[in-house]
């Protein structure tokens, strides 16, 4: 065995538990015994042993390792049927004339794996130098977070979230940085794993928490129109504190209303452990908004999301399950079905502008992303925000589009929604079917909401006789009436009111196609 290059490779399920849980023991023994026999296919003269219920060892001098282990993975996510299976992969390039114990080749190539095992679209890594580094800085990290903290290294960022009907600030993720004299500036992806691993990661969620309901007091103390944060909870938080005791705590001390903090939980916690459950219980029960982070990754389905009181799901835009042909389909269904359980969408890692027209046009109720803006301390946003016409939502517009944005427009069916203030409408969304049957009525006329607001044009005054026959109706009406060069059925919904706005929701169609008795 001495002299020739050898690789010790770690082949690990991603989620075999869950798998597990979802399919039953049988499926999970089957899945398991049809991937040994994958390895040893393409490994036919490799060491190969089975490590525990989810992963393999193989010692093989094969120089196409990396060709092997893409077939494997493309074959084991074949053999989870309808259940998504990711495999990954550490590789260790064991030095030549040495001849260490497999436990020792093992723990190299383990290691590799662990550092990208729920990193989406790497299927391998090896152990090399630069890995070595990155271990080192861990361990730096790790002895070092406490004096950060103490000494304000870490630093709270903010990430605006956008209403896409209105285009305002409706509220900030929390994000933690760290600026570490001897490291230099550190994303959480740096460092997050490295506490969570030393189970430190109680420590910093703590400090997070208290920093933003002290940033929160000190914007409501100088008069600032303050709005939600969120903030992300890892499993461990529930297994190594009382998580919820930390929150009501720092609610007490800055003199915080509940309404201002929002949870946010990875899906794929859900199935952890009945005492997860339990906890996300006392916090809906609390009057906390509790949301489903990272949307995507996981086995959780909707189904699963009824079981609990949550508030909002957040769709992962950089998710694999979203990087596929079908991704766009995919994305309308989630929203779609989002909607029909009560539940709101927020689309995070929003980074162009054609992911957020689409977002916009399929009913997505919330952005947020670097097109938006990149996390940054709490008194840059404002300034970063506010040239580019991206301001806070109003407190008294909020109500109003949350029950908006409860609609569903993803059909294709024409649709627009817009906003009448002031005896005035303003355009909030019109789809593309909606625009082009306007387009063959109105030729080179005025667009439809400017047709809304010509007092001098007599479609101005019909439409307001309806509106005021709608709410008297309680808020449906469905009618026809001459447009341009044409005749169309209006279907009209009032969607919200309040004193001072009304968000109208208006279907179209050709009325010689259509029967105007059915349904809105």
């Amino acid at each position: 065995m001495r002299g020739k290059n050898r690789f010790c490779v770690f082949l690990n399920i991603v989620d075999m538990r869950v798998y597990s849980e979802n399919n039953g023991t049988r499926s999970a023994d089957t899945l398991l015994r049809n991937m040994r026999s994958l390895v040893k296919t393409f490994f036919p003269d490799a060491q190969v042993s089975c490590e525990n219920n989810e992963s393999f060892c193989v010692i093989t001098r094969d120089v196409s390792v990396e060709e092997k282990i893409d077939k494997i993975a493309k074959g084991v996510r074949l053999l989870g049927g309808i259940t998504p299976v990711l495999l990954k992969a550490g590789i260790y390039l064991i030095p030549r004339d040495e001849d260490p114990p497999v436990s020792e080749l093992l723990s190299y190539a383990r290691i590799a794996e662990s550092f990208i095992h729920y990193e989406d679209g790497v299927l391998f890594r090896y152990y090399d130098d630069e890995l070595k580094q990155i271990i080192s800085n861990r361990e730096y990290i790790r002895k070092h977070l406490e004096e950060a903290i103490q000494n304000g290294e870490l630093k709270v960022y903010y990430q605006p979230i956008i209403r896409t009907l209105n285009g305002c600030v409706i509220g900030y993720e929390a994000l933690t940085r760290w600026e570490d004299p001897k490291l230099g500036f550190l994303s959480p992806k740096e460092f997050i794993s490295a506490i969570e691993e030393s189970r430190q990661i109680s420590i910093l969620d703590t400090y997070m928490i208290r920093k933003i309901c002290k940033d929160l007091r000190e914007g409501l103390d100088k008069g600032i129109q303050i709005q939600s944060v969120s903030f992300n909870l890892s499993r461990l938080d529930f297994h190594l504190s009382d998580v919820f005791a930390v929150v009501e705590n720092a609610v007490k001390e800055f003199a915080i209303d509940r309404s201002y903090l929002n949870i946010e939980i990875t899906e794929k916690i859900l199935s952890e452990s009945e005492l997860i459950r339990l906890q996300i219980r006392r916090f809906t029960e609390a009057g906390y908004k509790v949301w489903v982070d990272d949307f995507g990754r996981g086995y959780s389905s909707l189904n699963t999301l009824k079981e609990f009181d949550f508030d909002k799901l957040k769709i992962d835009m950089n998710s694999a399950a979203f990087h596929t042909d079908q991704s766009g389909e995919i994305i309308i269904a989630t929203v779609t079905a989002a909607k029909r359980l009560g539940i709101r969408t927020l689309a995070e890692g929003v980074e162009t502008k054609e992911q957020f027209e689409f977002l916009r046009s399929i009913g997505c109720e919330e952005v947020q992303g670097y097109y938006i803006s990149k996390p940054l301390p709490l008194d840059e946003v404002g300034p970063f925000l506010n040239p580019k016409g991206i301001l806070p939502e109003e407190d008294a517009d909020t109500d109003l589009f949350v029950e908006a944005g409860r609609t569903d427009i993803s059909d294709k069916r024409p649709c627009s929604l817009l906003v009448l203030t002031g005896g005035r409408f303003k355009l909030l969304y019109m789809n593309r079917s909606c625009e082009r049957l306007l387009a063959e009525v109105l030729g080179n006329e005025k667009s439809l909401d400017k047709k809304l607001n010509d007092a001098e044009d007599r479609f101005y005054h019909l439409i307001r006789n309806r509106i005021s026959l709608c709410k008297e109706r309680g808020g449906d009406d469905c009618f026809v009436l001459p447009i341009g060069s044409g005749t169309l059925v209006f279907r009209l919904r009032i969607l919200s009111q309040n004193a001072d706005k009304a968000i109208l929701k208006i279907r179209l169609a050709k009325a010689e196609l259509l029967d105007i008795d059915s349904g809105n």
